[in-house]
Order: structure tokens, then sequence, then C-alpha cells
């Protein structure tokens, strides 16, 4: 069963930045599903280079 998230909800709990929130927990899920407990290598200062491959 799919559930449809209830946007008013996370903005009231999440009401500083709910966007940066969102993708913040989305970075998180994505590293949690493919076994990167560090999350991924990032670059600095680098165009079309910021993040390695996982």
């Amino acid at each position: 069963m799919l559930v449809k998230p209830d946007w008013n909800i996370f903005k009231a709990k999440f009401s500083d930045n709910p966007e940066w929130t969102f993708e913040w927990f989305c970075y998180l899920l994505f590293s949690k599903e493919y076994n990167q407990p560090y999350g991924i290598h990032r670059y600095t200062n680098h165009p079309a280079i910021e993040t390695e491959p996982i």
C-alpha cells in the first residue's frame, strides 16, 4: 500500500527549512539503502564532479 505524504504536516514539523530537511532525509535514506554509513564522498570546488559514484 502506497502512503501519500501530507506535506502540511511535514512543514509543520520541520518549519525552519522543510525543503532542505526533506533533501537531507532523502540523502540519509539513499545512504542507508546502499550501505554508505559515512555518506557519499564529495569533492569541493570541482565543477561537474561533485560526488563519487557509489
